[in-house]
């Protein structure tokens, strides 16, 4: 369970608390499992479309970042995928990530913090994915089937970076 503490563009939807739903622990996961406590804050930089609509994002905890998707009820946020390749767009901790936020919110020139060792993925490497994307969207109920289903296309995922942020904190429970 997680409160946001602060957003930093546009508005918190009702209620102030998300619930994050990781799945087993493995591989991919596992940063996630290691790094979870009372009180750690994280960063989610999402797409939505109202209480119970079609929603997507990014959540950076430090060093790490996994892509989630509300479920078509509202009551919860799905991870749907891991993207450790993320850290080739930044790497570090969440406090570093909220500095570089807001001063670009203010216009202000950033050196962001990136995992060299890490490449970015191409267009072609990030279509592969939509296949198992869309599967994890139908079943979260919140994507109709369909062969052009994905959340975070290349064009979607530029106005990923534009839409809301919120700092979130661990709560107990």
């Amino acid at each position: 369970m997680f409160e946001a503490t602060e957003t930093l563009k546009g508005k918190t939807p009702d209620g102030k608390t998300f619930r994050h739903v990781i799945g087993k622990e493995n591989k991919g996961t596992k940063p996630i499992f290691d790094w979870v406590a009372d009180g750690k804050q994280a960063m989610m930089f999402t797409i939505e479309t109202g209480a119970t609509g079609i929603a997507c994002g990014y959540v950076f905890t430090d060093k790490y970042c996994y892509s989630v998707d509300r479920n078509g009820t509202g009551e919860f946020w799905l991870l749907i995928r891991v993207d450790p390749q993320m850290s080739a767009t930044f790497h570090g901790t969440v406090e570093t990530l909220q500095q570089v936020t807001k001063d670009l919110l203010a216009g202000k020139e950033v050196k962001v913090p990136v995992d060299d060792s890490v490449k970015a993925l191409t267009t072609k490497e990030r279509e592969k994915l939509v296949p198992a994307l869309n599967e994890v969207l139908i079943k979260n109920g919140s994507a109709l089937p369909g062969p052009t289903t994905d959340c975070c296309p290349r064009q979607k995922t530029r106005r990923a970076r534009t839409g809301g942020k919120r700092i979130l904190q661990k709560t107990p429970g």
